[in-house]
């Protein structure tokens, strides 16, 4: 299991290049998630399989 915080997957998905829906996809949740964690920043810590 890998620990981010939502400004750390927003600055993956951002360096990637990849659309909202795209990352959700790629990491394995629902595209409304991504909105929740930008918004969130350093505030929420997400567990994401590798």
């Amino acid at each position: 299991m890998t620990r981010w915080t939502g400004r750390e997957a927003e600055l993956l998905r951002t360096a990637m290049r990849k659309k909202q829906k795209e990352f959700a996809e790629l990491v394995g949740v629902n595209s409304r998630q991504i909105p929740r964690w930008k918004r969130r920043g350093e505030t929420i810590e997400l567990e994401l399989d590798n």
